[in-house]
Formats: C-alpha cells, structure tokens, sequence
C-alpha cells in the first residue's frame, strides 16, 4: 500500500483547514446572514493567530521583539503560500502582500465581490494578534488590499516599543 509523505500529508491538512474555514462561514451566512457569520469570523480571527504565533514562536525558537515578529510572519507566509516582502525601518515595519492564497480562494469561489469586506475584517484583527504576541507596541494600518482591487496588499506596523524576549 502506498505511504503519504510528509510533502503529501502538508496539503491534505491544508486543504482541510482552508475547507473548514470557507464552509462553516458559508453554512452560518446561510443561517444568520453575512454580517453575523463575518462578526464570528473575525472573534475566530482573534484566537487563531495567537495559536499560530506562539506555535511558530516554539519551533523556530524566537523570543520577543520585531526581528522575531518579521521572521514569524516570513514563516506563516510560506506556510500559507503567499507571496510577501518585509521591510523593516527603525519605527515603521511594512508588508507587502504581492498573492494571497485566502483572495484567490474568495475569487475561486465566486465570491470576489466581498473579499474586500472579508480581507478588512480579518487582516484587520488577525496582524495587531501577532503584533501582541511578539511584545511589539505600535499601530496597524492596512493601505491597500487586494481583496479591495489594488495590486497587492500593503500593511503596516509603526513601531512605538517592544517588548523583551520572553
């Protein structure tokens, strides 16, 4: 009998995890409409990055801090499969999100014409999470956003303080 390996085991369990996230949305939007079911998506939203922060902060060993918090998200981006560049200045640390694989789902599904709606909410709670849980103090922005038409997404952290390694 043929083995899965462990390349083949990754995109079975990313696809389920992107199945489940698509299609208990869609059952409660159908229940309660697309405002409640995103008001839901995005307090799940606030939970799921923490759990992806401190997993990725346990195996590559990263301590506190926005050299840490740019290699987490660097991790989390390959992991997803996007496409991203991370610039980093003394006070400002910028994302550029150049395919996400969560827009092109929305687009594949039919679905473009509230990826605008649904990337706002969830960027919008998902990066100050990671921010937090690398003890990195400051404000996100979202400039642009490819769920909204632009060309890509470009995100902001303008850095106030951050914390020390944990």
């Amino acid at each position: 009998m043929k083995r899965l390996n462990d390349d083949a085991k990754a995109k079975y369990f990313k696809r389920v995890y992107e199945a489940i996230d698509g299609l208990w949305f869609m059952e409660l939007e159908s229940e309660r409409g697309f405002d409640y079911a995103l008001d839901i998506d995005q307090r799940v939203w606030r939970i799921v990055p923490k759990i992806q922060a401190r997993k990725i902060k346990e195996l590559l060993e990263l301590g506190n801090g926005v050299e840490a918090l740019t290699a987490a998200l660097a991790a989390k981006a390959e992991l997803d499969g996007a496409d991203i560049e991370i610039n980093v200045s003394n006070s400002q640390t910028t994302i550029t999100v150049k395919n996400c694989p969560w827009h092109e789902l929305m687009k594949k599904s039919g679905r473009e014409h509230l990826a605008g709606r649904v990337g706002r909410a969830i960027c919008g709670v998902e990066y100050p999470v990671w921010m937090n849980e690398f003890g990195v103090k400051g404000e996100f922005r979202i400039e642009k956003l490819l769920c909204d038409g632009d060309e890509c997404c470009v995100m902001s952290y303008l850095i106030n303080g951050e914390g020390g390694a944990k």
